[in-house]
């Protein structure tokens, strides 16, 4: 028999809730909205991810491998986490590394679907890409 959740809005908008720099802080999925603001920051991230996930199966790629991701697009990672948590990037900044690294986990955690969906769109067009051109080869290559 499944379950259901005890709060079907936990399932549509998942959150987390940390204590950071002696503050709560909520960790929110980011709505469509806020999916849509921050696409232009997450599409350099993506070609790097999808070399981290191309090795494997998700659940077996180490988060190390995508902190290193994070850290090579610090700029757009800070400032993905201040649109996850509506703080300002400064407060963010300004947490010890022990309190950022929980944070960082945390956004993953929350909005792991949100770069995996943008994966699965990049290796789709990816593929249709390389069957067309593959495709536009045979044809060139065919007598007339």
């Amino acid at each position: 028999m499944t379950q259901k959740p005890d709060d079907d809005l936990d399932v549509l908008s998942p959150e987390l809730e940390l204590t950071l720099g002696g503050e709560k802080v909520t960790v929110r999925e980011f709505s469509f909205a806020q999916a849509l603001r921050a696409e232009p920051l997450v599409q350099p991230m993506i070609e790097d991810l999808r070399q981290v996930f191309g090795d494997g199966e998700p659940e077996d790629i180490e988060y190390g491998r995508i902190a290193a991701v994070f850290g090579r697009h610090a700029e757009a990672f800070l400032d993905l986490m201040a649109l996850a948590t509506g703080r300002d990037r400064a407060w963010i900044e300004a947490l010890g590394d022990e309190d950022g690294q929980l944070l960082a986990m945390t956004f993953w955690r929350v909005n792991s679907g949100f770069f995996t969906r943008r994966l699965v769109i990049a290796e789709v067009s990816s593929r249709a890409r390389a069957a067309a051109a593959q495709e536009q080869a045979g044809e060139k290559s065919l007598p007339h």
